[in-house]
């Protein structure tokens, strides 16, 4: 699936790089942006010792629109779906599945950095959050458990942006430093837990591409 959206992209890159491109340096003011990030990770892992599999899926895809209220500065905000599913199978081959389906709610600001024509390299500044739910189902069980979870993040993604046309770029974010907090509410016992932290995340799941039209 990699290498499918990679291949694509570069596709997609040869071309529209036919079309004319007079160099970009400068994001003016009172420019708009409409962008779709999208994130897709898939991640096996088994543990011999102890005979556990365990196999990741990720996808999110953010619609973000933002307006540049100084030249290379702009202001934005996105909502976004994002889909989760973990499998693990224990050393007695039982299954265990849990789906995390969230809608996120997204306020940024961002600034351009121009290292080459066509080429920025960006920070962005942002406050996110997270609500859904999360439900896990268990093998040779009819037993399904919900909670519901909230999580909150504010702090910085850096990326890379390049202009193919004056008009259409491509962007890649990777990892972010920030706070994070998850309040995740047991929906059959009512329980609720917690769980804060600050951290440099520079995990592959962090790995986020998008294809802006500015206008």
């Amino acid at each position: 699936m990699k290498k499918i959206i990679i291949a694509a992209i570069f596709i997609a890159s040869g071309i529209l790089n036919a079309q004319e491109n007079k160099g970009v340096t400068k994001i003016e003011k009172g420019t708009w942006n409409f962008t779709t990030d999208l994130s897709l990770y898939n991640f096996d892992q088994s543990y011999d010792q102890i005979k556990n599999e365990s196999s990741t899926f990720l996808f999110n895809i953010t619609p973000k629109l933002n307006y540049f209220i100084d030249d290379n500065l702009s202001l934005g905000f996105g909502i976004g779906y994002n889909y989760r599913n973990i499998d693990n199978i224990d050393n007695n081959q039982s299954l265990t599945t849990q789906n995390t389906n969230t809608f996120s709610f997204n306020s940024y600001i961002k600034k351009h950095y121009f290292i080459a024509s066509n080429l920025s390299f960006f920070l962005q500044g942002e406050i996110t959050y997270q609500t859904g739910k999360i439900k896990n189902s268990f093998q040779n069980s009819s037993n399904t458990l919900t909670s519901d979870i909230n999580t909150f993040f504010i702090g910085i993604r850096p990326g890379v942006s390049y202009f193919l046309t004056n008009k259409i770029a491509i962007q890649a974010y990777f990892g972010s430093l920030g706070y994070t907090n998850d309040t995740i509410k047991n929906n059959s016992n009512s329980l609720k837990e917690n769980q804060s932290r600050f951290n440099l995340n520079l995990n592959p799941s962090q790995l986020i591409f998008g294809l802006s039209y500015y206008w």
